[in-house]
């Protein structure tokens, strides 16, 4: 029988280490995000991180997910993050 060791260990469920990289994400958006990214939901449970929130534009959501992902102890990255339209978006036509 062989035995394949983890990559990064056994599973361990701890509430501590969750809080604990959750406020790491959140100060990390807080620190390097636009203000949009600053204000979405950061959640944590088992180095899988989830981001909640809305977001005016599609790069704003790309940079709030980038950012979280370089935050060490993120082994998943679930992104239910809203981009807002509004009408006054995007590019405008005039009537001919």
């Amino acid at each position: 029988m062989t035995v394949i060791p983890r990559i990064f260990g056994p599973l361990v469920k701890d509430p501590a280490a969750d809080a604990e990289l959750r406020q790491r994400v959140a100060l990390y958006l807080l620190h390097n995000g636009h203000a949009p990214v600053r204000r979405l939901s950061v959640s944590a449970k088992d180095g899988v991180v989830c981001l909640r929130g809305t977001v005016p534009t599609y790069y704003v959501r790309q940079l709030g997910v980038e950012c979280a992902r370089r935050v060490a102890g993120v082994r998943e990255l679930v992104d239910q993050i809203e981009v807002a339209h509004s009408e006054g978006c995007g590019p405008t036509r005039r009537p001919r």
